[in-house]
């Protein structure tokens, strides 16, 4: 274990103080570890004040509630797991190096990690847990000291390509309802670029080529303005029928009604 952590110091990986002993750590020392089984050579690999994850993962993993289920269900079939860590002067390298360690075991069947992004790790929440965080965060608003801090946080931070092309995959097929759009659209209102975002916008565009696909996409949403409009404006004026009245109003309360059964 200890020769895979050593191998990163021949490298080109500058600043690794040292491999150290992880039984005689401090609590502020940082570094990269490494969680390996000897046996099967799968491993788990992470960063931060090393003292605090060896004890979070050993906890969690006898306690058979790891938040990795790819790796608490490797310790439950073969717990001879071993941890080595090395020292890095300071946060940003340990996840650089992190990092490089995930991109190299990335494409083998030994890496343990679920998440493959160092710095925006996350794991996988069900639908449950999403809708009980979401419940409790309603109505929360951060303060703006608080805003301007998580912004500092990710500043300079950058994202891998894997990352990103995650994001983009995931935002294809993320669908949007019509309530949201609206929403999306009212904080919009009287927004006005500054001529800076203005001349970004230019040069962003500048060079672009656009497909025959991205013609047809566009018609069509011209197309759908014009429709709607004429729509609009057909109906200006003109009233609704008692019957009509009778059938929206009728509608209404079978909605709220189905609301209220609901939150029941």
């Amino acid at each position: 274990m200890d020769l895979a952590l050593r191998q990163l110091m021949t490298n080109d990986t500058p600043h690794i103080n040292e491999v150290i002993d992880s039984s005689k750590l401090n609590g502020k020392t940082i570094g990269v570890y490494m969680l390996m089984n000897k046996e099967t050579n799968k491993v788990y690999i992470g960063s931060g004040v090393i003292s605090r994850r060896k004890s979070k993962h050993l906890v969690q993993l006898k306690n058979n509630n790891h938040f990795n289920a790819k790796l608490q269900n490797a310790f439950n079939v073969n717990p001879n797991f071993e941890f080595s860590a090395i020292k890095t002067e300071t946060r940003e390298i340990a996840y650089d190096i992190e990092q490089k360690l995930i991109d190299d075991f990335h494409n083998s069947d030994f890496l343990l990690n679920i998440a493959v992004d160092a710095r925006y790790s996350t794991s996988i929440v069900s639908e449950e847990t999403r809708e009980k965080l979401r419940q409790f965060n309603l109505g929360k608003k951060h303060s703006e000291e608080t805003k301007a801090k998580m912004s500092a946080s990710r500043m300079g931070h950058p994202v891998s390509q894997l990352s990103l092309d995650r994001l983009i995959e995931r935002n294809k097929t993320q669908i949007i309802s019509d309530e949201t759009r609206e929403k999306m659209r009212q904080t919009k209102l009287g927004n006005k670029a500054s001529d800076e975002t203005k001349a970004k916008m230019s040069l962003a565009q500048k060079g672009r080529i656009v497909t025959e696909e991205d013609k047809l996409v566009y018609k069509q949403s011209i197309k759908c303005q014009e429709v709607l409009e004429k729509m609009r404006l057909s109906n200006i004026g003109r009233g609704k029928s008692p019957e009509t009245v009778a059938k929206m109003l009728k509608t209404r309360q079978e909605n709220k009604l189905l609301k209220l059964n609901t939150k029941g």
